[in-house]
């Protein structure tokens, strides 16, 4: 056998390894762009298997030139999206849209539903802190009680909580809203209210700069009107119905339409103070859906900050 037969089988090897890569560094930079959080960091992995798939159409042409070339661009491609997947992401003017008309059915909510009488199946408990316990208990930490206001037929109260590593390590205030009955209570609906301590916690959003307050306060009422849609005529949101969460204590000043915060929470945890603010019963959902100039199927948190006038003391 020559030295060249012997030598053909590896070489056709070796052509073949750089196709068989950029095909498969193709597929997964596009697979992974369209769940990546970051929009532009998305786009940037979009494109990265474009220029994979321009790269596998050039490694088909023979020569030194066509293979460099192909090389160069993907390496062009993988610096971009590298970058674009670690630079920090001004959130202000990136699309939102709440997927329903005006972003608030007018005429229903959970202020007019009453309370209603308790869900098949839904269990009850001699006090509180035991409805509370069987619905939070299985996290890493649970704080003492907050925050709280009630009435004759729910009962809503504020805690801290560290899910553990076995959720990712996310702290987050949560907003449980009990049902009362002779003396008993119940969580009455599964859903969950709750406010992450850093906006980068919920899935949608990674590397998002919310160092602008008024921005990350823009952020949070976005998650409240959400949680509101889905609460809507159960009775969850008829307290604390708007919250977030700061590092600022300036946050206590606050202004949304003028009004201030029903109230500010300090609470330490790990070497860090968190400032939860809300407000019970603002008309802010509303606000919005009644103003002609705003589309709750496309916006942007600078609208809702300039919308709301949300102004946060610098």
């Amino acid at each position: 056998m020559t030295g060249a037969a012997r030598g053909g089988a590896p070489s056709r090897l070796r052509r073949l390894a750089l196709p068989a890569a950029l095909a498969a560094l193709s597929a997964a930079s596009a697979a992974a762009g369209f769940s990546v959080g970051s929009l532009w960091a998305g786009w940037a992995l979009v494109a990265l298997s474009l220029a994979c798939a321009c790269a596998f159409v050039l490694t088909a042409r023979r020569g030194r030139r066509a293979r460099r070339a192909a090389l160069g661009l993907v390496a062009a491609a993988a610096a971009l999206a590298a970058y674009l997947s670690t630079a920090p992401v001004d959130p202000s003017d990136l699309p939102r849209s709440m997927g329903t008309e005006r972003g608030v059915r007018l005429g229903s909510g959970a202020q007019g539903s009453g309370g209603g009488s308790a869900g098949v199946g839904e269990a009850w408990y001699d006090s509180p802190d035991e409805a509370v316990w069987a619905s939070l208990g299985k996290y890493e930490f649970l704080s003492e009680p907050l925050a709280e206001k009630e009435d004759d037929e729910f009962l809503s109260q504020v805690f801290f909580l560290d899910l553990g590593e076995e959720h990712g390590g996310i702290l987050q205030f949560a907003v449980e809203t009990m049902r009362k009955s002779e003396g008993k209570f119940s969580l009455p609906v599964p859903y969950k209210r709750y406010a992450h301590v850093d906006l980068n916690m919920y899935s949608a959003y990674h590397n998002h700069d919310f160092s602008d307050e008024a921005v990350a306060v823009a952020q949070y009422l976005n998650e409240c009107f959400f949680a509101s849609l889905v609460a809507d005529g159960t009775g969850e949101d008829r307290f604390f119905k708007c919250f977030g969460v700061s590092r600022d204590p300036r946050i206590g000043e606050l202004s949304i339409l003028g009004e201030r915060p029903d109230g500010v929470v300090e609470y330490g945890y790990g070497g860090q103070k968190y400032y939860f603010w809300y407000y019970h019963d603002p008309d802010f959902r509303r606000v919005l859906a009644e103003d002609p100039g705003f589309d709750f199927g496309g916006y942007t948190l600078a609208q809702v900050v300039e919308a709301l006038e949300i102004e946060v003391p610098e």
